[in-house]
């Protein structure tokens, strides 16, 4: 297996030295299908909702040149996580990569705050919003395929999103005819709130009702870390969450493309 060929090599690269990479849980290597290596770095594609994806482990960033001519002639999306958006930049015009997004990382210390502001919290409303059932997921997931380039955004599979609606991550909200107009996808921990995705078809108002009745359940159990990750040039974005007091905090993602 390929990820059994990962753990081996990566545990070699760890006796030369520091070893940077992109990988944070080998649960996105489970459907790797490339592996390339040399003696100081890794290149691993793996297959993300048909997005192939770059991951790499590396004790000499640049020694990755040597192995990125190996890739099939296909689209690859490499990211990776950084303080400074010019870092690397230099490394991947040189082999091929242009600039897909540059996605912020925005948050609050305190989600609480917005939910106090009048500005916000005129627009709550408990019974806007639903959370949908199990099996409806195809509509559902089709939607935000025609919104959001899965490249950036991690878009599921069906299945994946079947299991995000069994967590209680989706919330949405239909339309008269009963066509889905607005989704909002939340990861809730004890200690953070994470805004994955969302889409609003709808009146303001309604994004706004959906995404506060949640921060509330959340703020009620004692929560108030919140975070998303927003494009920089998406200005409508920055600024609905700029309301929920979430600013950027210095941390990119930044999101690369190579077709060969």
């Amino acid at each position: 297996m390929i990820l059994d060929d990962v753990r081996n090599l990566r545990q070699q690269l760890k006796i030369i030295g520091r070893v940077e990479t992109n990988v944070f849980s080998d649960d996105v290597l489970e459907n790797a299908e490339e592996l390339y290596h040399s003696e100081k770095s890794i290149l691993i594609s793996s297959v993300d909702c048909n997005v192939r994806r770059l991951y790499y482990y590396a004790v000499d960033f640049s020694s990755l040149g040597a192995l990125i001519p190996l890739l099939k002639n296909q689209e690859y999306v490499l990211e990776f996580l950084t303080r400074n958006a010019d870092e690397k930049s230099d490394f991947m015009k040189e082999n091929g990569f242009s600039l897909l997004a540059q996605m912020m990382r925005v948050s609050t210390l305190d989600c609480a705050n917005a939910l106090s502001d009048q500005a916000v919290s005129q627009y709550a409303g408990d019974s806007i919003g639903l959370y949908p059932v199990s099996g409806s997921c195809s509509s559902i997931n089709k939607k935000l395929h025609e919104i959001f380039d899965s490249r950036v955004s991690h878009l599921l599979s069906d299945d994946g999103l079947e299991k995000a609606i069994e967590n209680g991550e989706i919330t949405i909200h239909q339309d008269f005819a009963g066509n889905v107009d607005a989704i909002l996808q939340v990861v809730v921990q004890p200690k953070r709130f994470y805004i994955n995705q969302i889409y609003n078809g709808a009146e303001k108002k309604v994004i706004h009702a959906m995404l506060q009745k949640r921060l509330r359940d959340y703020v009620n159990q004692g929560g108030k870390y919140a975070y998303a990750w927003v494009e920089k040039n998406n200005i409508a974005s920055v600024k609905f969450h700029e309301k929920y007091c979430m600013k950027f905090d210095g941390l990119w993602n930044m999101v690369y493309a190579l077709k060969k």
